[in-house]
């Protein structure tokens, strides 16, 4: 055996794919329609904006288109002729709230209505911080980089709060994963004082618009504020994760139940908040000029402003079709991360996170080479960093198993094994006792059959 090896591919493993091509889409649609919206000073659609409320509409819609064919589905499945009429009646009969409990009368668990908003109670959570922290689309490669943290809150809740194990070779993981994180924020804002400094040159309107955007956020007391917010975006949506899978796998909630009631208990508070901020905030108000000037003082209104609902993003029949497409892209994308997360363990879907995040920066800056001359040295750094990155989230998610230094002793393979040859083992004694049982049972009695002869 080598020093390490690969799990076993599962057909199940589609989601995860699918998973990180759907965010990867999004990460990339939302980042250019942002670059076109403010540097470009075009009428693009500002789907960064629009997320914060069409994710809880497609879970609304696509939960109940999905959980629709899931009821459907079920109701096909054989039932035995032994039953009894109101045993079939009740087997394939749904109900959508009640107590958590296995009712033998309906046949199911169902599940409390306080569970589902709390589910869309964290969500709106992790919404509101993640998508208030961006001035411009530099600000969302920034939380493109910061998601990568995800994977190591959701460890640390799962071990704390859910209870889940976390195992050497995961700790040594997520220490090397945060270490590489911290050095690509810290070589990335290095990169951006080069910038500024005009040790290397770019496309000179793209520039001065960085300039201008870094220098105002630089000199603002709002700073804090961001990092704040980010950090806050990352925890609420680690344990908005953990506690959707906990609702799944141990309270046998189906995930297209509880998409269709996130979406439900969502989508209205989520598009309020944004109307009210589009009321109390002008959403094409500009706090630098085309030339990259400052215009005012960057403040903490500055942050809500990208959750406004943008209501100038429909004022062309190509920006609608546009916005249907990337709704159409998000519903999908609900579907499949929700199925991620009920067939695997929570840090999955912080994986796939990390890994449509971290492509979506190497595609980034390899279009930033080809059309505005940016530094290939930008360029190898996110490579490395990625692919680095990326067997850290392998071993934690046990991808990769490690045979070294007993890495590979407490992996859930290795445990089920063990587990299975315990149970084998318990299971054979449990036999042998019952055949000695029975042969001095057997004894015994031809013992007895022999002392009522000889009498």
């Amino acid at each position: 055996m080598g020093f390490i090896s690969f799990s076993k591919f599962k057909k199940k493993n589609i989601f995860i794919f699918t998973s990180i091509f759907l965010y990867y889409l999004i990460f990339q649609s939302e980042y250019y329609s942002e670059f076109f919206y403010n540097c470009q000073n075009l009428n693009s659609p500002n789907l960064f904006s629009l997320y914060f409320s069409l994710m809880f509409l497609g879970c609304f819609i696509f939960g109940v288109i999905f959980y629709f064919l899931y009821e459907k589905n079920e109701k096909k499945i054989p039932i035995n002729n032994n039953q009894s009429k109101t045993n079939k009646e009740n087997s394939i009969k749904k109900s959508l709230t009640s107590e958590l409990l296995y009712d033998d009368e309906q046949n199911e668990i169902n599940v409390p209505i306080k569970y589902f908003i709390f589910s869309a109670f964290l969500e709106l959570l992790s919404n509101f911080f993640s998508y208030s922290l961006a001035f411009d689309f530099i600000d969302i490669e920034s939380k493109m980089l910061l998601d990568g943290f995800i994977i190591i809150f959701i460890k640390l809740f799962g071990k704390c709060i859910f209870k889940h194990e976390l195992y050497k070779h995961q700790i040594i993981s997520m220490i090397i994963l945060l270490f590489l994180l911290i050095n690509g924020i810290i070589i990335r804002e290095k990169y951006l004082e080069n910038l500024i400094d005009n040790k290397f040159t770019i496309n000179n309107n793209l520039q001065e618009y960085i300039k201008g955007t870094y220098n105002l956020k630089y000199n603002s007391k709002t700073i804090i504020i961001y990092l704040v917010f980010a950090l806050s975006g990352n925890i609420s949506s680690a344990f908005s994760i953990c506690f959707d899978n906990w609702l799944m796998t141990q309270k046998f909630c189906t995930p297209f139940k509880l998409l269709f009631f996130k979406g439900l208990f969502g989508f209205i508070p989520s598009f309020s908040i944004q109307i009210i901020l589009f009321i109390m905030i002008d959403e094409r108000r500009r706090i630098l000029g085309e030339n990259g000037e400052i215009k005012g003082e960057l403040n903490i209104i500055e942050l809500f402003k990208r959750i406004s609902f943008p209501f100038s993003s429909f004022k062309s029949i190509i920006n609608v079709i546009i916005i249907i497409i990337y709704f159409i892209l998000v519903g999908f994308y609900q579907i499949s991360i929700i199925s991620t997360n009920n067939k695997f363990q929570p840090e999955f879907v912080g994986f796939v996170v990390l890994i449509a995040s971290g492509l979506t920066i190497i595609t980034n800056e390899s279009v930033n080479i080809y059309h505005f001359g940016n530094n290939k040295i930008y360029y190898i750094i996110p490579i490395t960093f990625f692919i680095i990155s990326l067997i850290a989230a392998l071993i934690i998610c046990e991808v990769i198993i490690l045979h070294f230094c007993n890495c590979d002793k407490y992996t859930n393979t290795n445990i089920d094994k063990r587990g299975t040859l315990e149970a084998d083992k318990s299971f054979s004694k449990y036999i042998e006792d019952q055949f000695k049982d029975e042969k001095v049972g057997i004894e015994d009695i031809s013992n007895d059959s022999i002392e009522n002869s000889e009498n």
